[in-house]
């Protein structure tokens, strides 16, 4: 017979209502700083990936180990990931701390347009992966239906 866990539940069901209530009074403005501050550090990871898991990188299928002027291209990757999360992070946390954009109207546009720009540009990225990966096929909606996928 089974035996249940009932601590980790008990401990679950206590602390759960506690962090949601937390989690309510956090700013949208830093949720979002959050998630770019993840994202960096994944960057961060990427780049020195090919540096600090040597074996593991030469291990990695072809793709991954392509190089762009000797420099792995997993590392140009995480270094632009790195720019992008600074730059996206910025322009999260930038309007909530100073008046609106001022300059002339593109500027303006611009700084208003960059994060619904940036969730466009992650579909179309999916759209063309999705695409690609298709024509290999593998089917990214069946990636997932088998834990860990193989």
């Amino acid at each position: 017979m089974r035996k249940n866990p009932i601590y980790p539940w008990f401990l679950l069901s206590r602390t759960s209502p506690c962090l949601c209530l937390i989690r309510s009074f956090e700013s949208p403005v830093l949720a979002v700083a959050k998630a770019f501050i993840t994202f960096g550090i994944a960057s961060v990871a990427a780049t020195v990936f090919p540096f600090w898991k040597k074996r593991l990188f030469e291990a990695s299928p072809d793709i991954v180990k392509r190089k762009i002027a000797g420099i792995p291209l997993i590392t140009v990757l995480g270094i632009a990931g790195i720019l992008l999360s600074i730059f996206l992070g910025y322009s999260t946390v930038q309007p909530a701390v100073t008046p609106p954009p001022s300059g002339p109207p593109p500027v303006q546009y611009l700084a208003y347009a960059i994060v619904p720009i940036t969730i466009i540009v992650g579909f179309l990225i999916y759209a063309v992966a999705a695409r690609y990966r298709k024509s290999q096929g593998l089917d990214l909606a069946m990636v997932f239906n088998e834990i860990p996928p193989e």
